[in-house]
Order: structure tokens, then sequence, then C-alpha cells
């Protein structure tokens, strides 16, 4: 398993985790102009992304989620109540994440299921 910080902070926040071939990038904090240009430091086209989770709604986190999801056909998953997770919730679903992200076969449909995610289109 490989995992990249792209970046932290109020101004955004995305982590991108690589397992097996499959790749998820957790928080999209940043708009695709910037995200694209950190994924091009570390050599990661942002096509290859399979999906993109959201851990809650806050702009640092989301900012780019949608337009990114437009631009490169991701998966975009958000939890149904992100804005009553305590940080205890969101680490544990990091963890999750990073599981699922190394059981998936390569450009396999995420099914997120026991955290209650919604598919967001």
């Amino acid at each position: 398993m490989k995992l990249w910080m792209l970046g932290s902070g109020s101004r955004g926040n995305a982590i991108l985790v690589e397992c097996d071939g499959s790749r998820i990038l957790i928080d999209c904090g940043y708009g695709t102009r910037t995200l694209a240009g950190r994924l091009k430091t570390i050599g990661v086209k942002p096509d290859s992304i399979d999906a993109c989770l959201v851990t809650h709604e806050h702009g640092d986190h989301v900012h780019g989620a949608k337009s990114a999801m437009k631009r490169w056909g991701w998966e975009l998953y958000a939890t149904p109540a992100t804005d009553v997770l305590t940080f205890v919730a969101v680490a544990l679903l990091l963890v999750v994440i990073a599981a699922l992200a190394c059981a998936l076969p390569a450009r396999r449909a995420l099914q997120i299921d026991p955290i209650q995610a919604l598919r967001i289109r």
C-alpha cells in the first residue's frame, strides 16, 4: 500500500491511497488545477484515480470534489451525516478505506455499505 499526503491544512486536504492497482483520494479540498499539479509531482494522472471519499463537508475537504468527479470520471462518496462525524469516526473511516483499497481489484466499483456512504452523482 502507498499513501501520499497531497496537502493538509485550512486551505485544503487530500490524501491518496493506492493498493493493488486501486487508487482512492480521501478528501478533495483543492481545485482541479491545484490537485492536478500536486498529483503530477508524484507521477499520478488524475484520471487514474478510482474514487474520492469525502470525510466531511468543510470546504477544505470538499472544495474540488464535484469538479474533479465530472472532469476525471471519479466515483464520489460521502457519509450521510458528515457534519456529525467526530474525529474518532473520521479516523476509523480512513482505516476502513485504506483496508478496502487493499482488498479491491483494480477499477472495481467500491462497496462501502458498512459505513452507509452515499454515492454522489
